[in-house]
């Protein structure tokens, strides 16, 4: 995933409480991304209501820029 994807969080489960959000069936489209110190990437998405910091784990990919 890249800056300007569109994304949304992947289906909730009990192990990911943020996906239960109201907002977890919203599609969002990333504005940054930073990469941790284990090579796992921290995404910036945009929202209808702000920006959230999403874990690439947690979100699906919807549409490539």
């Amino acid at each position: 995933m890249k800056v300007g994807d569109l994304v949304k969080l992947k289906p909730p489960s009990d192990k990911h409480p943020m996906r239960k959000w109201p907002w977890a069936d919203e599609v969002g489209i990333i504005i940054d991304l930073i990469e941790d110190e284990t090579g796992f990437y921290d995404y910036q998405v945009a929202f209808s209501h702000g920006s959230e910091w999403v874990k690439d784990l947690l979100l699906e990919l919807v549409c490539e820029a």
